[in-house]
């Protein structure tokens, strides 16, 4: 016959875990700050982008109001033959 004793489960418990909130809070907020700085670097990356295609498609409009319209059906010609 088995026994069992209130006294014999606390024994074998393992120690409680404790959770250092000063060092939570502290990774937390590096954690914060690191993926803000993904952020605001992808943000910058992306608005880059947006600036350079503009420029190209202005170069690409100013280029196109230089050339005759003799020049562009040529253009048009060859992209037509190519494809």
């Amino acid at each position: 016959m088995f026994s069992f004793t209130i006294l014999d489960f606390k024994k074998k418990r393992s120690p409680r875990t404790t959770i250092n909130w000063g060092m939570y809070t502290s990774l937390a907020g590096l954690w914060e700050d690191t993926i803000m700085d993904n952020i605001d670097e992808e943000y910058d990356r992306f608005v880059h982008h947006l600036r350079d295609s503009a420029k190209r498609a202005e170069s690409l409009k100013t280029t196109k109001r230089r050339l005759s319209p003799e020049i562009l059906e040529l253009i048009r010609q060859r992209g037509a033959a190519r494809a």
